[in-house]
């Protein structure tokens, strides 16, 4: 038998592996491969087309928001007039568009994929309104929390000045902090689950996805195959008040 002897060393940056449950971890801030990855990742979330690893490699970029930064004629040199054209507008188009949920997804934060920066959209207008009591309120873990609180106040300053992005957010208001939470399951008579948000909102209520400790009512409509649904019993065992229509929430 030939056994394969497992490398100390980082392949792209030399700095020392280190092994996490039987698997190697660069953890170098400046690895080269790490920073194509985390670009590649930046590029794919914010849905900018016709960037991929090759041509990501061409533009020879140090940080996911030196891409906004570059003239026309680097786009040009690297890539070609016809297609530095195609990405020029594919860029202008992210910096409109892009949700503040989108941009932090974007930064590849460990535990911070798509559910985690949705919830935390619907209880903050900012990345500066991230805080361990807003992630609490969105129900984020504490793992998760910590990672995002780590980039925020690491990461996040360094490049908060140079964001490109107008980062419009249509989950949250300003109206909405603060609110008593409200989660939905089944379906509410004659209400798409959008137009509760806003029927909610109206009653000085602020819709939630799930259930957690800081949950202040559950709305469970009746399911016509019966039974208690996984959230109710999540709420029964938060000791968390469940009503069976939100026009016998509390009036404020």
């Amino acid at each position: 038998m030939k056994f394969i002897e497992a490398p100390t060393n980082c392949p792209s940056c030399n700095s020392t592996l280190e092994l996490v449950n039987d698997t190697l971890y660069c953890r170098s801030d400046s690895c080269p491969a790490q920073n194509a990855k985390a670009i590649e990742h930046f590029v794919k979330v914010l849905g900018i087309k016709g960037l991929g690893p090759k041509s990501l490699e061409k533009l020879n970029l140090e940080s996911p928001l030196d891409l906004f930064y570059l003239e026309f004629a680097e786009f040009e040199a690297a890539l070609g007039k016809t297609i530095a054209t195609k990405i020029i507008n594919e860029i202008e188009g992210a910096k409109e568009h892009a949700t503040l949920a989108t941009v932090i997804e974007s930064f590849g934060i460990p535990l911070i994929g798509n559910t985690a920066t949705t919830k935390i959209a619907t209880v903050i207008n900012t990345i500066d309104d991230i805080t361990p009591e807003t992630c609490k309120t969105a129900g984020l873990g504490d793992k998760a929390t910590s990672n995002l609180m780590n980039w925020v106040t690491t990461e996040y300053l360094v490049l908060k000045d140079v964001m490109p992005f107008k980062m419009p957010n249509k989950k949250a208001s300003v109206t909405t902090l603060g609110m008593p939470t409200v989660c939905i399951t089944g379906k509410a008579p004659g209400l798409t689950k959008e137009q509760a948000g806003v029927e909610l909102e109206k009653m000085g209520y602020k819709l939630v996805d799930g259930v957690t400790k800081t949950l202040n009512f559950l709305v469970e409509y009746p399911n016509p195959k019966g039974g208690v649904s996984t959230k109710a019993t999540k709420a029964i065992g938060y000791s968390i008040p469940i009503l069976n229509s939100i026009e016998k929430l509390p009036k404020r």
